[in-house]
């Protein structure tokens, strides 16, 4: 029953936006100056993404969701959110964020395997999704290099 309640009063938080307020007033503003369909639905999107981890990460608090669906969210909101990165700096620093992000989900992925919890192909797959987005931070990286003047 206190299960069922959380997560209707979980839902209700969701429906009326009362989770991440300032986010959604945040995409409203900058919206009606842009008049980009693009943008407004990335904005959108990672909108609903950050509303997502506040509610998983809530679950998990009440014991409903593991630390690697937080982990996983909070790779999804990042990804949303560097698609939006209006800066170079900004994009290497989400980069260099999600890179800690997926470190600290094989690092709960190798525990969960020492507790018999997890398998060697799990935490293969851990560490393959870490080593994309640092390859994909060194690409970006290397570019931004090459871009400027020697």
């Amino acid at each position: 029953m206190k299960r069922r309640l959380l997560r209707f009063g979980m839902l209700i938080a969701l429906l009326s936006g009362t989770l991440v307020p300032g986010i959604q007033r945040e995409a409203e503003s900058a919206d009606d100056a842009s008049g980009s369909r693009v943008e407004s639905l990335l904005k959108e999107r990672r909108d609903v993404l950050a509303n997502r981890l506040e509610a998983l990460t809530v679950l998990m608090h009440a014991g409903a969701a593991s630390p690697a669906d937080v982990i996983n969210a909070r790779d999804d909101l990042l990804a949303s959110e560097l698609e939006l990165a209006p800066s170079r700096d900004r994009r290497i620093e989400i980069l260099r964020a999600r890179v800690d992000n997926l470190k600290s989900g094989e690092e709960y992925t190798a525990s969960l395997k020492m507790l018999g919890k997890a398998t060697e192909v799990d935490s293969l797959a851990a560490k393959a999704r870490r080593l994309q987005v640092e390859i994909e931070l060194e690409r970006f990286l290397a570019s931004e290099a090459s871009k400027s003047p020697h």
